[in-house]
């Protein structure tokens, strides 16, 4: 973030891709947050957007104290669950709480997208991630 004020931005976060998932299968990754400015930064997962999908999923966002505590599957080791729920209308943390870094700062959040049980079969998603800065 180079300026002071709240700002908004999308990510499209593609290390949850995976091929031929079916109910209860799910895709994990880790996602790092750096603050590169010099002031502190508050901020929170705003909202996810998953357009034109039929496709049913879950959200779990942690957070894990180094990327190797997210591995592509099993459990993230020593992790504080800051979301669980449908993956449309996730923030995380909610509002209107946020997180917050130093500069120079960074925090490791685990995310996993898992098919829900009411999935619709052969059905595909991209889901954006929006975040919400303040300084």
């Amino acid at each position: 973030m180079g300026t002071a004020g709240t700002q908004h931005q999308d990510y499209a976060f593609d290390a949850l891709s995976r091929t031929n998932m079916k109910p209860g299968d799910y895709a994990q990754a880790p996602l790092v947050l750096r603050n590169s400015g010099n002031i502190r930064l508050s901020y929170r997962l705003q909202s996810v957007a998953q357009p034109s999908s039929t496709l049913a999923l879950n959200l779990t966002v942690s957070g894990v104290a180094a990327e190797a505590n997210c591995p592509t599957t099993g459990s993230p080791v020593g992790a504080t669950t800051f979301y669980d729920g449908p993956v449309v209308g996730a923030q995380a943390p909610a509002a209107p709480a946020l997180r917050s870094l130093v500069p120079g700062g960074s925090e490791v959040w685990c995310m996993r997208a898992t098919v829900a049980p009411t999935a619709v079969s052969s059905a595909s998603s991209t889901l954006t991630f929006g975040f919400t800065a303040e300084s």
